[in-house]
């Protein structure tokens, strides 16, 4: 399948592929799409028939889906207004979150996985809070996390923790998944992209708004819009018996040249299918009663 190559080099011209405009409606339509199923909805029946229920890890990939969704929303109305500079950074972050969603849709070992970074996290932050001495009154008054659990396959914990290794589990076009998410991460830290967005030419020039971007990048921009847009719902589509949304996505994904949805690589289904026989296998082993 033919993707549109995000460039962070303001002067790339476009490939060949969808135009901006074009992108820019793909983006209006699953907007519109996505708010006409879930604006009202307080519950959600989650479930397929290849996967027993588990509630934990559909309402993770609701919460991902979800927030990649209004994230990206906010940055189309920052495109609108050719503020890239704020854009940019939004689709970086509603880009991990609609892959995490993805990759959480798939894996039956992504709650697990996703538990075990979250108290990992919970535990760094809290030592690194106590070296301050700063906020002793409010830790005080909060417990300490529970340990992590250990029944986490180590290749899962890897996938939550390490977004390459959450790219590298996914397919079709997992290299070029996380190159997306290296040219977006130059619109959301201390790059040389973000010197030209406010110094403009060899004199140089200083502004204090963004200089234009080049058509190439506002293209490039508006498919990475596009394509969190996709990637998060199709996440959702997969949990959703209803598959409300599948006409819509299935446009969508024609449209930007993306025809097939993302799915677990066959090493990381091994990876799980592993991971189940040797939980099953503990649990058979432990004494009854």
């Amino acid at each position: 399948m033919e993707q549109p190559h995000l460039s962070a080099d303001s002067a790339a011209e476009p490939d060949e592929g969808p135009t901006e405009d074009e992108l820019q409606r793909v983006c209006e339509e699953l907007g519109k799409s996505w708010y006409s199923v879930f604006e009202n909805l307080t519950n959600l029946e989650l479930g397929r028939e290849d996967q027993e229920l588990d509630p934990h890890r559909f309402l993770i990939v609701y919460a991902y889906a979800a927030h990649a969704q209004k994230l990206t929303v906010s940055a189309c109305h920052h495109l609108v207004d050719l503020d890239y500079a704020v854009a940019g950074p939004l689709l970086r972050v509603a880009y991990e979150s609609a892959l995490t969603a993805v990759w959480a849709a798939e894996s039956e070992e992504a709650a697990r996985a996703i538990h075990y970074a979250l108290v990992k996290a919970s535990g760094k932050l809290r030592g690194s809070a106590l070296k301050t001495s700063w906020f002793d009154d409010v830790l005080d008054l909060i417990p300490e996390p529970d340990p992590a659990p250990e029944d986490t396959a180590p290749r899962a914990r890897g996938e939550a923790t390490t977004f390459f290794k959450l790219c590298e589990s996914l397919e079709p076009d997992s290299e070029w998944l996380y190159m997306q998410f290296r040219l977006l991460s130059a619109y959301a830290h201390p790059s040389g992209e973000v010197i030209k967005m406010f110094v403009d030419g060899e004199a140089p020039t200083i502004s204090r708004n963004p200089v234009a971007a080049s058509s190439g990048v506002r293209r490039a921009l508006w498919s990475a819009a596009a394509h969190n847009m996709l990637f998060a719902g199709q996440a959702l589509d997969r949990l959703d018996p209803s598959a409300r949304r599948r006409d819509a996505l299935e446009r969508a994904g024609a449209s930007i040249g993306w025809d097939e949805p993302l799915r677990l690589s066959e090493s990381a289904k091994r990876a799980v299918q592993d991971a189940r026989a040797a939980r099953e296998a503990a649990a058979s082993e432990r004494p009854s009663g």
